[in-house]
Formats: structure tokens, sequence, C-alpha cells
């Protein structure tokens, strides 16, 4: 009889430890089928899931991609707007990692997206010095402005914010309100930064066109 209960005991083990098996195998395949998430911790190892923002006072749920990989246990995102743009993010990621170049990441600050657009950006164009003086100008009002924003966080409400405290109050620590000419092209500078953003997947869309 005591041979005949272990067994059924060994029996019972089995199953619950079979069950608890395909439990989690059946979680994780789930994980893999959203947005392709990828288990891997390596370097260089990267995955695309989506992340939904619900929307405040009736507004719609805010949905977007992303696109993540992990550097020497940094993790580097960028963000887009479609599970397929945010694959190519990806892979654009995976291949600099390859090739040794910088990989820009979802933390990236408006301060830091305008010095490298001024960077990488204006001088492989060809811009006039008044032009160029006026869009570093520009540059620095707005990382005065907004630039320990994240750059993918930024909303239109945000820089319509800035516009409006500068045709009202000026450049801080100046107190002369600037005029319209010249926040027309405040907004083209930051404008074309993010655009430049876009391209390179730090953003997912550009909310000063939009404004």
């Amino acid at each position: 009889m005591n041979g005949y209960l272990a067994g059924l005991m060994m029996t019972y083990l089995f199953v619950e430890i079979r069950s608890c098996t395909l439990g989690v195998a059946h979680h994780v395949a789930h994980l893999t089928d959203i947005g392709g998430y990828n288990m891997s911790r390596g370097n260089g190892e990267g995955s695309v899931y989506r992340e939904v923002k619900p929307g405040r006072d009736e507004a719609p749920d805010r949905i977007r991609w992303i696109a993540q990989v992990r550097i020497e246990g940094k993790k580097h995102r960028r963000i887009a707007p479609t599970e397929a743009k945010a694959k190519k993010a990806l892979r654009e990621m995976q291949a600099a990692i390859a090739t040794g170049d910088t990989v820009g990441h979802g933390n990236t600050t408006v301060g830091q997206l305008l010095a490298e657009w001024r960077k990488n950006a204006l001088p492989a164009r060809e811009l006039s010095e008044r032009t160029i003086t006026v869009y570093e100008w520009c540059a620095d009002l707005l990382t005065e402005s907004i630039g320990k924003h994240r750059a993918d966080r930024l909303t239109p409400e945000q820089v319509e914010a800035v516009f409006t405290n500068l045709v009202e109050h000026g450049r801080a620590g100046n107190g002369k309100p600037v005029s319209r000419a010249s926040l027309i092209k405040i907004r083209s500078v930051l404008g074309k930064a993010l655009d430049w953003g876009v391209r390179r997947g730090h953003v997912a869309r550009n909310v000063a066109r939009v404004v």
C-alpha cells in the first residue's frame, strides 16, 4: 500500500510540475507574440514592444512602439508610431552597434537633441554665416526654455506655453518680449531639429508642426 501511495504521489507531482512548465512556456510565448519581445539580455540584443498610455479627460489612449537594445547593461530606446517603424529602428540600432557607431536612446532631452542637430546637421548644410548665427540663437533660446524636457515626451501644449511666454515676457534674464518674426524662426529651428530627431528615431513625431 505504501508503495502504491508513493507511486500516486510521484505521478501527481510530475503532473503538477509539467503543468507549471507548460504555463511558463505559454507565458513566454505570449510575450514573444506581443511586438516581438525578446527575453535575451546579451549585448546588442533587442526587443520591440507596444506602450499604451491612458488618455486624460476622455482623450484617446496614446499608443506608441518602443525599440530597445541593451549595451553594456544599459537600455537604449527609440520611439516609433508603428510596429514596422520600431522594428526598422531596432535594426538600425543593431547595425550601429555592429559598426561601433553611437546609439541614441529614449532619454534624450530637447537640449541634447538640439546640440546633436547643431553638431551633425548644420555643418552638412550650405548656409550663410548670418543664417547659422540665427539658428544658433534660436537653439540657445530653446535650450534655455525646454532643454530639460525629454524629447520623446514633448507635447504641443508645452511648446505653445513656451512660445506664449516668450511673446509676453521675453527671454529669461532679458525681459524684452520676442517679436512674432523671431518666434517664427524659433519654431522653424525647433521643427528642423525635431525632423532630424524623427529620422534618427529619437522621437516619434514632430510636435512643432502642429503648433
